[in-house]
This record gives C-alpha cells, structure tokens and sequence, in this order.
C-alpha cells in the first residue's frame, strides 16, 4: 500500500466521520428529549396520584369532622 492510497483511505474516513457526526449528534439529542419527555409524563402521572391521595385524606379528615389547623 502506498502513501497516497494510505491519504484516500484517510480522506475517506474523515468524510465519512463527517457526514456521520451530525446525524450521531442528532439522534443523541432526539433519545435524549424522548426520555426527558417520558420522565416527565412519569412525573405528571406520580403528582396527579399524590395530589388525589391528598384530596381523599383531606375529605376523610372533614367527614370525621376534623380540621387541618395551620401551627403558627
């Protein structure tokens, strides 16, 4: 192999890496946001089930006839 074949081989490598490099960067960035997006859907589902296990303990309380009283 010879030192200019060696050069086109290199040549071919880095553009290749070239082309490759923003399409890798934008499938990174694409994963990235789908799992940001599923963490928050996670996170949405866990506040909506507190903030009704809240409403139900609030409404027992005032069934019983009890009252929440705020410590000053």
């Amino acid at each position: 192999m010879t030192l200019v074949e060696l050069m086109i081989v290199v040549a071919i490598i880095g553009l290749l890496v070239a082309i490759a490099s923003p399409i890798y960067s934008r499938f990174i960035l694409r994963a990235k946001l789908t799992e940001t997006a599923t963490q928050f859907g996670a996170l949405h589902s866990t506040l909506m089930f507190r903030k009704k296990s809240i409403a139900n303990i609030l409404m027992t309380f005032l069934w019983v006839h009890y009252r929440l009283v705020p410590l000053d």
